[in-house]
């Protein structure tokens, strides 16, 4: 495959290194041939310093940089693909692929490298389709690069949404489950049992002082973003705050005249947890639960939106791909469908779960 750099700087340059060791053609374009041909014979000079360190062979060396051309900007109209790496500016980057769309064959792919503006602005009136490739910056040891589209037909962007909201939605109704569970059962043994207490209360008091969100970034860039480590960061000491709720309210019913009463009576504590504290709990239970499924899709948004989320298209990472779509006149659609969605989502389930609480309470039915 033939492919074009336009952009001889650093990203460009790691561009056309990484395609090169690959076996591919790799032109490389700045301002002039010159500057490009400076830019060639710099990468060469870091890949013969890693060969003098005994970090890469002399003959894949010799073989990457001999797939790595400086040549005049018509030799690039038989590219197979085409990367933008100019400075990031519109009017610039508009300019050079209007004039590429002029003289490349039919069938070329434009690709920019740019990480804020509008692919769809971009791809106005050229016959060449174009779109996103955002490398990451060292390009060679970087193992990662963020396809972004342009526009999308009506269908597309609801699959996109619908699928979008069906992954958040499962992420943030998988994380509820498994905090509640915990957090009710460490929550009661915690309320009960004042050794658990002590010991509990040191605990919370170190994980509450270190912000949630912080912790669930951290884990999700140590064990790098997927479904499941996005779950564990997001239950590995999130049901402690439920635990502590649980544990308070536990502790304020234990205590109540008829709990003693029954205690002195000779009940034993599971009944007494089962048949006087339980009840008067299922509407605490399901006021947090209120509370808890929305605010995981809220953190899967904003880490989506970091650009630390998980790579699979939820709904922060449709709102954070079509962010340039928010100032590009027509396209607006594109970011505030997911965005209207992760809000009525998360509304509706506040008010659902609100309700569902209020009616579990035993208060209301006397």
């Amino acid at each position: 495959m033939k492919v074009a750099i336009f952009g001889a700087g650093t990203m460009g340059s790691g561009i056309a290194q990484v395609f090169a060791a690959k076996g591919h053609t790799a032109l490389m374009y700045a301002s002039s041939v010159a500057s490009a041909q400076r830019h060639k014979d710099n990468l060469d000079k870091s890949l013969q310093k890693r060969v003098d360190k005994g970090k890469m062979d002399q003959a894949a060396k010799d073989a990457l940089m001999a797939n790595v051309l400086v040549e005049e900007k018509s030799a690039a109209a038989d590219a197979d693909l085409i990367i933008e790496c100019v400075k990031e500016d519109m009017a610039t980057k508009k300019e050079l692929l209007n004039e590429l769309d002029a003289m490349c064959k039919e069938g070329t792919i434009f690709a920019s490298n740019t990480s804020s503006l509008s692919i769809t602005e971009m791809a106005l009136g050229l016959k060449h389709p174009v779109i996103g490739m955002h490398f990451f910056n060292p390009v060679p040891n970087m193992k990662l690069v963020e396809i972004i589209r342009g526009a999308n037909t009506t269908q597309e962007t609801f699959d996109a949404i619908w699928n979008g909201a069906r992954i958040s939605v499962s992420l943030a109704f998988i994380c509820g489950v498994i905090n509640m569970t915990i957090g009710v059962i460490l929550g009661a043994i915690w309320g009960f049992s004042k050794k658990v207490d002590t010991v509990m209360m040191v605990l919370y008091q170190i994980i509450a002082n270190i912000p949630y969100i912080l912790q669930i970034s951290v884990l999700v860039l140590i064990l790098s973003p997927t479904f499941w480590t996005m779950v564990f960061a997001l239950t590995v000491t999130g049901w402690i705050g439920i635990a502590y709720s649980i544990r308070t309210q536990v502790v304020i019913i234990r205590d109540r005249e008829y709990n003693l009463a029954s205690r002195c009576l000779g009940t034993n504590t599971v009944k007494i947890a089962m048949k006087n504290i339980l009840p008067f709990m299922t509407s605490i239970i399901m006021t947090l639960l209120a509370a808890e499924i929305p605010s995981y899709i809220s953190y899967e948004v904003f880490l989506a939106y970091i650009g630390i989320g998980l790579p699979d298209m939820s709904l922060g990472r449709l709102i954070y791909s079509a962010e340039s779509a928010m100032v590009t006149p027509g396209w607006g659609f594109e970011f505030w469908s997911p965005v209207a969605i992760a809000i009525v989502i998360s509304v509706v389930l506040y008010v659902t779960g609100q309700s569902l609480g209020d009616a579990s309470d035993p208060r209301t039915h006397m």
